[in-house]
């Protein structure tokens, strides 16, 4: 039973946070850079999207057995395996300049990526306490928007004066020291039930949710992978459009988290789907700096809300020994969403340009607004009598 007075920052809920944090850092400096290395090797925006998608369909195929064996075998091996090879993977990006080496290293990162975000995700899951899940989910999030707000800045200045292996070097040791603050965590015993089950991966009730969040992955997946690209060709310098984005993010997450403890999701997720579709349609008329950056701020926000609420929707009502195989699945529909909007996003861009393609990332916004209303009833009831029981 979950507790609404519990204290929420205890030592373990702060250091699972601090290695979340420089997962998302590293990543987000890798990230943000990478869709521009990949276009000055290969001049081909599909190839951009081609990559996206390579590293998304790998981290599904990692989060499809990570979660089972988070469950049968515990956590504290999972996190550590993704934590100790991501950074060596990381280092070889710049080793070989050819766009098929590319790609096959893309997706061996994804895979540990995968591992890496599927364990700490479920570790802070076993931390909070029911009764304030999803306020706790939000402040464990929020270290993704910190490290938003100042990894594309930190990326692109490093890869503008010293290259784009150095920044891979850098984002690699920040990514190995989050080894540190992972020994100090009190991992759970494995569980009698856990070691018993059979292998099923994903966890039957994480699917509405997760199914949503796939349609929303879609279009912000787009936003990320081809932000640089289309600041390039507008003219527009968007180092500090993530730094908006994540600020947003940061303002947003905690009330968001507040509000569905309170009064449930359907209150937050409706809002924030229908500001999402207009954020995108003002991003793909954004010409110049202060439309792009409103843009991002809108963006920011309507996508923090999104999936904390739709997070918080997928783990709540599962039990200890299903809870990696709920979280690896709604990850696996974020990273299909996301996989899916790099690819889709790259072929539309080559076709009709930038603008055209984020237009058009509104349409699956608005398919997942309407498939969450179909299912609105039966996703708020099995979450909202957790939520009580807690």
């Amino acid at each position: 039973m979950g507790n609404k007075t519990a204290r929420l920052w205890t030592e373990q809920f702060i250091f699972i946070t601090i290695t979340n944090g420089l997962i998302f850092l590293a990543m987000q400096m890798q990230l943000s850079t990478f869709s521009l290395y990949v276009k000055e090797i290969s001049h081909k925006d599909i190839m951009v999207g081609i990559c996206s998608a390579g590293y998304s369909a790998a981290a599904i195929m990692a989060r499809l057995f990570t979660g089972f064996a988070l469950d049968r075998y515990g956590r504290r091996g999972m996190l550590m395996t993704g934590l100790i090879v991501s950074p060596l993977i990381m280092v070889t990006y710049s080793w070989v300049p050819l766009i098929g080496v590319l790609v096959a290293i893309r997706f061996i990162h994804g895979l540990f990526w995968g591992i890496s975000t599927t364990s700490s995700t479920t570790i802070a899951s076993d931390i909070i306490n029911r009764g304030r899940y999803a306020e706790g989910l939000a402040y464990f999030t929020l270290a993704q928007s910190l490290t938003l707000a100042i990894s594309p800045v930190i990326g692109l200045l490093i890869m503008k004066r010293l290259g784009y292996g150095t920044m891979t070097y850098i984002a690699a040791a920040i990514l190995a020291l989050a080894v540190i603050p992972a020994l100090l965590l009190n991992y759970p015993k494995e569980n009698e039930k856990a070691i018993k089950q059979k292998f099923i991966p994903l966890e039957k009730k994480a699917m509405r949710p997760a199914l949503v969040m796939a349609f929303v992955g879609t279009a912000v997946g787009s936003v990320f992978v081809f932000i640089p690209l289309y600041g390039e060709n507008q003219g527009i310098d968007v180092t500090f459009f993530f730094s908006v984005f994540a600020a947003s993010m940061l303002l947003t997450r905690p009330f968001v988290g507040r509000l569905v403890d309170q009064y449930g999701f359907n209150i937050v997720a409706f809002p924030s789907m229908i500001l999402l579709a207009v954020s995108m349609a003002l991003l793909s008329i954004s010409s110049n700096l202060a439309m792009l950056l409103l843009s991002g701020f809108l963006i920011g926000a309507s996508y923090a809300t999104i999936q904390t609420t739709l997070q918080t929707m997928s783990v709540v009502n599962t039990s200890f020994h299903r809870r990696g195989a709920a979280n690896a699945t709604f990850f696996i529909a974020f990273d299909a969403g996301m996989g899916t909007g790099g690819l889709l996003s790259g072929s539309i861009a080559t076709r009709f340009g930038y603008s055209h393609m984020f237009a058009f990332m509104a349409v699956p916004v608005i398919v997942g607004c309407i498939l969450y209303f179909l299912l609105a009833r039966k996703i708020e009831k099995m979450a909202d009598e957790m939520l009580m029981e807690a």
